[in-house]
């Protein structure tokens, strides 16, 4: 019930409060701070400040604790060097992608099946071992389905 609340309030905040949208350049990347709006940013190194890859959505889309929402995407076999061992055991060689709350108003979530171009920071997070990109700035539909 805690974490309910918590997530309710923190996507309340970001989608009410007047605070400034992220501002993105002509490629899709962040002005400024890559880790604006991220939950414990120091948790992450950040490999590369601002990347695009295309992949098919993996059917996990959920909600996290911090109201972040996340899905992995699989990605096509010349992509793959962007994932690491702990996203091949965990999670069946997919990109971990991440949608801060703060992004969310003017970011689609997608559909499973659907193949997306996602642009936003590549990372690993530090407490997980994973590689990802959070957050995503731009998710761009290229097909309804694989």
């Amino acid at each position: 019930m805690f974490d309910r609340i918590i997530r309710f309030l923190t996507r309340l905040f970001w989608r009410f409060v007047p605070l400034r949208r992220r501002r993105l350049t002509p490629e899709g990347c962040a002005e400024g701070d890559p880790l604006e709006g991220v939950y414990l940013p120091e948790r992450f190194e950040i490999l590369d400040p601002c990347v695009s890859v295309t992949g098919r959505v993996r059917d996990d889309i959920e909600e996290a604790d911090d109201g972040d929402v996340t899905f992995g995407l699989y990605l096509p076999r010349d992509k793959t060097w962007m994932v690491n061992d702990v996203n091949r055991a965990h999670y069946d060689g997919a990109l971990h992608i991440e949608i801060v709350p703060m992004d969310q108003p003017r970011i689609r979530t997608p559909k499973p099946g659907q193949i997306v171009r996602v642009t936003g920071p590549h990372m690993t997070d530090l407490p997980h071992g994973h590689n990802e990109i959070h957050p995503a700035y731009r998710i761009e539909v290229v097909s309804a389905e694989a």
